[in-house]
Formats: structure tokens, sequence, C-alpha cells
């Protein structure tokens, strides 16, 4: 979705993206998986241990 914006690319944009990958560094402990299937539709799995 990100990559959607690049050809218009606004300070926007930069920032969520940035938050982003904020967010994601900050929750490599928590176990998250997230992935995509062949639609393109994102899921997640959290593991509650």
């Amino acid at each position: 979705y990100i990559l959607y914006y690049m050809q218009k690319l606004q300070v926007a944009h930069i920032v969520a993206t940035k938050n982003i990958l904020q967010y994601l560094k900050e929750t490599l402990n928590l176990k998250i998986l997230y992935l995509i299937n062949d639609e393109g539709k994102l899921f997640t799995y959290a593991n509650g241990d």
C-alpha cells in the first residue's frame, strides 16, 4: 500500500512510513506474524504466550 504512493511522494507518506517501521521495530519481541494471502490481503497472527 505504501508503494502505491511512491510516484507522488509527500511528507505525510514519509512520516507514515517511518511510523510503521518504528512500530515494527518496537514490536519485534511480541511474536506478531504478518502474512499476505494470494489476494493481497494482510493477516496477522499473535502468539498469546
